[in-house]
This record gives C-alpha cells, structure tokens and sequence, in this order.
C-alpha cells in the first residue's frame, strides 16, 4: 500500500489548528491612574500596571484571570497587587465592567442613582496589617475613583489616600487595551511554515 506523501505535513497541520482552538483566549488592559493626594500624603498617589480578563463582553468576578498594580504615594512606595494577595471586587447593582478589544469600560451609576456598585481590585484582608485598594464606586450618594494605601504598623498611620469624586451621571471610564500577539497565532504561524517547508522538500525529492 502506497504511502500518501500529504500524510505528514497534514497530520501537522490539524495537531496546530487543534491546539490554537484549545488555546486560552487573553485580553490584557493597562492601568495608569493618578490621583492628588487628599490624606496624609503630598503629590500623587498612583496605580500603574494590567488588569487580564478571560473574554470580552460584560464581565464578572471569574473573568479576572491575572492582574498586577503598583501603588506608589508619599509614605508607601513599590507595593505590587497581584492574585496572590490580592482580589477584585464587583458587586452591586446599576454598574458594569465590559471588556472589548480596544478597551475596558467601567460604568457606575451615579451621584443620582438609588443604586449602588462597585469595582476595585482590593489586597486580601486576611493580611490584616496593610490596607491597600483601587476602586470606583457610584450610586447611592456618591460616585468616585480612589487609590487607598496604608503603611503596615499597628495604629494604621500614615493613611495615604486620594479620591476623586466625579460629577457626571453616570461615572465611565476606560482602560486601553494592550495588545500582543496571540500565543496561538505564533503556534499556528510555526506550524504553516512548518507544512510549507516539508512540501517544498518533497517537491526538490
């Protein structure tokens, strides 16, 4: 029986399409916030790194896969969020996040609205010496972004705070997306050039 001279290159070419399905999709947005200090500290308070979400679409609590921020203020600097100390709130009514992919808009209702939400990546408060959060919360009175760092000591001082209550009706931000090529479209690209170049070998034979 004749050998079929395809049966390499194909049987390469289906393992990458199967793997590039089975590939986790990853929609990764960029977090840089800066507030003026309004409590215990001078300057800026800030918040820089990603937010990463499984999907697009409006998103709950077990859409957050991954995320890492860094909050830097006048008595507490270099303190990193991540899964590991960390965990996202969202709860409430009235507001939601959506991921698309140019961006990640969170929307709360506002200083008007009977309801009341919130979105904040906050540190885990089992580790009950730090109090660290970024947050928006709207509705029910109020509607504001805060960065909220505290030094580790047992009388919870320095307090490094900013907040920035927002006006408009209702509270939308965005996150810029960041972008990067797929994991899956590099195994599919390898995997392609891969089947190119085992037919032109065939070919030359």
């Amino acid at each position: 029986m004749k050998k079929s001279r395809l049966s390499g290159p194909f049987v390469l070419f289906i393992t990458t399409l199967v793997l590039c399905h089975g590939a986790h999709a990853s929609f990764i947005y960029d977090v840089e916030r800066s507030l003026a200090c309004t409590n215990d500290c001078s300057g800026n308070i800030t918040v820089d790194g990603y937010l990463e979400t499984d999907s697009l679409g409006t998103l709950g609590l077990a859409n957050f896969t991954d995320w890492m921020l860094t909050f830097n203020s006048t008595n507490f600097t270099n303190t990193v969020l991540t899964p590991s100390n960390s965990e996202i709130l969202l709860q409430g009514i009235g507001g939601s996040v959506v991921a698309t992919m140019d961006e990640l808009i969170i929307t709360q209702p506002g200083l008007n609205s009977s309801d009341d939400f919130i979105f904040a990546v906050k540190e885990d408060f089992a580790e009950v010496s730090i109090i660290i959060v970024w947050q928006f919360q709207g509705g029910d009175g109020s509607s504001a972004q805060e960065i909220i760092t505290n030094s580790p000591n047992a009388s919870f001082d320095p307090f490094d705070q900013g907040t920035l209550t927002y006006i408009p009706d209702p509270l939308i931000v965005s996150l810029p997306a960041i972008i990067p090529l797929p994991a899956a479209i590099w195994l599919f690209g390898s995997g392609l050039l891969g089947l190119i170049g085992i037919s032109r070998r065939k070919k030359a034979a």
